[in-house]
């Protein structure tokens, strides 16, 4: 039973309010003020609010509180005015709120109210402003170009002393993009801010990127319906993304998230995926110069033929970076391989899952293809985890022509078929020696856990467990100090 003052208390904590805002919500924080006690509950509880601020000093005084709008619905309770910043949409009836104001009715019934300054894509731009002075807003509530594309053909003037920001709120916007050099394209984020587009090859992809230009926190997809899809493209230069999500599927003979004839690669906290056609790439680049992955994620899935995670072939002198990135590919295609690399002069990996699984013939997690260049800079990789599973032929790694180190990584084959943990090709006679090193290292597969076919490499296996099958040496020779077999037996020297 409830204690008479147990109600009275109740009332001095939560007061009885004056204005209740009840609205569903989408992305982003929206930061409210309001004058005596104010709260915030997820998805309409009036229970104890999940937000909350002490009661205002006076009437006057606004007091901040911050809602979560990935929830659901967020329901606002003040006992007084309320005064809101931020963006808010609403999911009923696509109500939208571009100025930051929130109208809704007092809980006594009374005529509705409207509070709040300008918060919406004007004030982001005024923002955005004050850090840069030359800011193009792309806004279809009207505070701006109604697409994107108008946007960036008003800009004549960009270049290296002069670079521009596209700022594009938040919506969906039907159209091909083709960026210009030395222009930043950013959105309010790559769950708000998004660019769809169907058909066309690289040329005429969702986003075509330009020399020197940026592309942050948007979403592009590619949905397919011609030969090919291709969300996001860079004919040459410098193709830079960061916080992006790239999705291109079905298209009739080829999907690519993301494309890339020549030139350099920058991609920070992005999302790559393609799905359907008969080869599907997440990333694919040629020619590459330089290429640097971090906090990446790629996967590519549903192909008849191929699927790849990641595709790139580097020019003479050319480097590639991987660093905390993860790599799938599967399905039912003939082939599926999580990373295929090839043609670089330098490559260093820190850190990476990498999966390749499903394929009718082949399954290879990562492979590692042969430079041009003689007396190349041995392949840096550490904290691989490369997993292949199923299929006639299942490889984790597989290396080529180069010389690689690779240390405190895991190299998982399971399947009924042919199944290699490490797997060193025998490629074009170079008459070059290429040495394999794997140290500190775990290899599981059932078929041979090492296997060597290249006369010209030589392979040493140290303070490594080697679990499943034999280590098979068919041309070349290959070294085992300090290792463990299956059964925990220790050998110092010689492959378990």
């Amino acid at each position: 039973m409830k204690h008479p003052d147990d109600e009275q208390r109740l009332a001095r904590r939560w007061p009885v309010a004056a204005v209740v805002l009840f609205f569903p919500l989408v992305g982003g924080l929206v930061a409210l003020s309001g004058t005596g006690s104010t709260q915030a509950a997820q998805s309409g509880s009036l229970a104890r609010a999940a937000a909350s601020a002490p009661p205002a000093a006076s009437a006057h005084d606004l007091v901040p509180i911050t809602a979560d709008a990935t929830a659901e619905s967020v329901q606002i309770v003040s006992s007084g005015g309320l005064k809101a910043s931020g963006v808010i949409e609403s999911t009923f009836g696509g109500f939208r709120f571009p100025d930051g104001s929130v109208q809704t009715t007092a809980a006594s019934g009374g005529a509705p109210i409207t509070t709040g300054p300008d918060r919406g894509a004007g004030a982001v731009a005024a923002k955005l402003r004050s850090l840069h002075p030359n800011v193009v807003v792309v806004d279809k509530a009207g505070t701006g170009y109604p697409s994107i594309t108008s946007a960036i053909e008003s800009i004549s003037d960009a270049g290296p002393a002069k670079q521009y920001v596209v700022y594009v709120a938040p919506g969906t916007y039907r159209e091909q993009v083709r960026m210009k050099p030395h222009v930043v394209l950013e959105g309010a984020g790559e769950h708000r801010t998004k660019i769809v587009s169907s058909g066309g090859g690289t040329g005429s992809a969702t986003v075509v990127g330009a020399v020197n230009a940026t592309l942050r926190r948007v979403s592009v997809e590619n949905t397919g319906g011609g030969d090919m899809a291709v969300a996001i493209s860079s004919p040459a230069g410098r193709l830079s993304l960061s916080s992006v999500r790239a999705w291109a599927h079905d298209g009739a003979r080829s999907s690519i998230a993301i494309a890339q004839v020549a030139g350099s690669m920058d991609l920070r906290d992005v999302t790559a995926e393609a799905s359907g056609g008969e080869e599907t790439f997440a990333v694919r680049s040629e020619e590459a110069t330089t290429i640097s992955l971090s906090r990446v994620s790629l996967r590519a899935t549903g192909a008849t033929r191929q699927n790849v995670g990641l595709s790139a072939a580097g020019a003479a002198g050319s480097k590639l970076e991987l660093t905390d990135v993860d790599l799938e590919a599967s399905g039912a295609a003939r082939f599926n391989t999580g990373a295929l690399c090839e043609g670089f002069s330098e490559l260093f990996l820190d850190g990476a899952r990498s999966r390749a699984a499903s394929a009718a013939v082949i399954n290879e997690a990562f492979s590692i293809g042969p430079t041009t260049e003689p007396g190349a800079t041995p392949a840096r990789i550490m904290g691989l985890w490369a997993t292949a599973t199923g299929g006639e032929v299942t490889r984790g790694l597989s290396v080529e022509g180069r010389s690689v180190t690779v240390r405190s990584s895991n190299l998982v084959s399971e399947g009924t078929g042919n199944t290699t943990g490490l797997w060193v090709r025998n490629g074009i006679a170079t008459g070059e020696e290429h040495a394999i090193r794997l140290l500190g290292s775990t290899v599981v597969a059932g078929g041979q856990t090492v296997w060597s076919e290249s006369p010209e490499a030589s392979v040493a296996i140290g303070h490594s467990t080697l679990e499943g099958g034999p280590v098979l040496a068919d041309r070349g020779e290959i070294n085992c100090a300090a290792t463990i077999d299956e059964e925990w037996g220790f050998h110092a020297e010689g492959c378990p």
